[in-house]
């Protein structure tokens, strides 16, 4: 049920932040393309991920949507995330992600801090808390991402 649940917040989130995209940012070279690496977090080990930036509110409040592929032990395991930035480029922020390890999704909730600049392309930081649900367990994790935006 918890995994049903997830994957239909997660759907609605892709969804939604698809269709909220505002033409305007588009036309100022804003930079919302992001490549990173993250440690532990959402991933539970190494994971490379691919970020894009989806603007609800030109000031303050972004929806981020994205995915990666971690290396959590000797298995590869696809990641999918979509998380809510408040603020301008020092970002408070709130995600949910979902690390499918053999056949089971772990989804996780995310709350954290970003740097990223929007105006031009340059490094990209994030620090964070995750909690990930695993069966009826969470396990706690810190989290630190290192990128670059474009």
């Amino acid at each position: 049920m918890k995994q049903t649940l997830f994957l239909l917040l997660l759907i609605f989130g892709l969804h939604y932040g698809a269709q909220s995209q505002d033409p305007a940012c588009e036309t100022n070279k804003s930079k919302f393309n992001t490549i990173y690496i993250e440690g532990f977090g959402t991933s539970l080990g190494v994971t490379l991920n691919y970020e894009r930036i989806v603007p609800f509110n030109q000031d303050k409040i972004y929806g981020s949507v994205g995915g990666g592929l971690g290396l959590v032990g000797f298995y590869f395991a696809p990641k999918l995330q979509a998380n809510l930035l408040f603020g301008h480029r020092n970002f408070f922020e709130l995600g949910m992600a979902g690390l499918i390890i053999e056949q089971t999704v772990g989804p996780a909730l995310k709350v954290g801090y970003r740097f990223q600049r929007f105006d031009k392309s340059g490094l990209s930081f994030q620090a964070n808390v995750v909690a990930i649900f695993l069966g009826d367990d969470f396990l706690y994790l810190p989290g630190v991402a290192l990128g670059y935006s474009f």
